[in-house]
C-alpha cells in the first residue's frame, strides 16, 4: 500500500502517466488486500497493527505530498519523493527476509509463495527496463538492486 501510494505521488510529481498507470492499480489492489485480510483477522492486536501501519503510511505520504507541493524548487521535491519511495520499496523488498530465516532453520521452503516470487522478479525486470529506457534512476535503481 505505502509503496504504490509513493509511486503514484512520484509519478504525479514528474508528470509520468506510465508510472502512474502502473501503480494506481497497485493502490486499489493493496486497499482490497488490506480490507480483506483485516476482515479475516481474529486477533485484535493484529488488527491494531494493521490500522496503525495504514494510518502511518497514508499520513506520511499525504504530508510529504503536501510539503513537496509547497516547495519553490520542484526538482528538489521530486528528489525527496523519489528517495522516500525508494526507502519504502527497499523495506518492501526486505520483508521476505523473515521468511528466509524460517526456511533456513526448518530447511522447508513451502512457506515461500513461488508464483508471487516469480511475479516480483518479472515486475522488477520490467520496471528496471523502463527506468533505464527513460533514464529515471528512482525507477530503475530499486528494481535492479532487488
Amino acid at each position: 500500500l505505502g509503496n504504490s501510494i509513493g509511486w503514484v505521488i512520484y509519478s504525479s510529481a514528474i508528470k509520468n502517466p506510465y508510472v502512474f498507470g502502473g501503480n494506481v492499480g497497485g493502490v486499489l489492489l493493496s486497499f482490497f488486500y488490506v480490507l480483506s485480510v483485516y476482515s479475516l483477522t481474529v486477533s485484535e492486536f493484529e488488527k491494531l497493527k494493521m490500522e496503525a501501519m495504514c494510518i502511518f503510511l497514508m499520513g506520511m505520504w499525504c504530508c510529504v505530498g503536501f510539503a513537496v507541493s509547497m516547495m519553490q524548487n520542484a526538482s528538489m521535491g521530486v528528489e525527496i519523493i523519489g528517495v522516500l519511495a525508494n526507502i519504502v520499496v527497499f523495506l518492501l523488498f526486505a520483508s521476505p527476509l523473515a521468511t528466509f530465516s524460517v526456511v533456513i532453520s526448518t530447511k522447508d521452503s513451502s512457506s515461500i509463495n513461488r508464483p508471487f516470487a516469480y511475479c516480483q522478479v518479472l515486475n522488477c525486470i520490467l520496471w528496471s527496463a523502463y527506468g533505464l529506457a527513460v533514464g529515471d534512476m528512482y525507477v530503475y535503481l530499486p528494481n535492479i538492486a532487488r
